[in-house]
């Protein structure tokens, strides 16, 4: 098991990395109101394929994702599944 861990950690990020995240959309996120609550948001959004979690903070969040492998509602349907109000603000093409 030696040097396991520094190669599994290298691969993971590379494969992370092999997509392209293809588009942004930016939320507006009602019912936030510490660091606890970016937490489990932040959590609540890595869960999901395809999707890479940008900034997360009091209020909002934006996240890049692959459109083959999820979309706005489903990422807008996470945070709401978690007790608090997610707004789509802006969706854009990531170049």
């Amino acid at each position: 098991m030696e040097n396991e861990y520094p190669w599994g950690v290298f691969c993971i990020l590379s494969v992370r990395r092999c997509w392209m995240a293809q588009e942004v959309v930016r939320l507006s996120i009602e019912g936030m109101h510490c660091g606890g609550c970016v937490r489990r948001v932040t959590a609540a959004l890595q869960d999901l394929r395809g999707v890479e979690v940008g900034l997360v903070e009091v209020g909002s969040a934006e996240v890049r994702f692959d459109p083959g492998r999820a979309n706005v509602d489903e990422i807008a349907g996470a945070v709401d599944r978690i007790g608090f109000a997610a707004r789509i603000e802006k969706v854009a093409k990531n170049d």
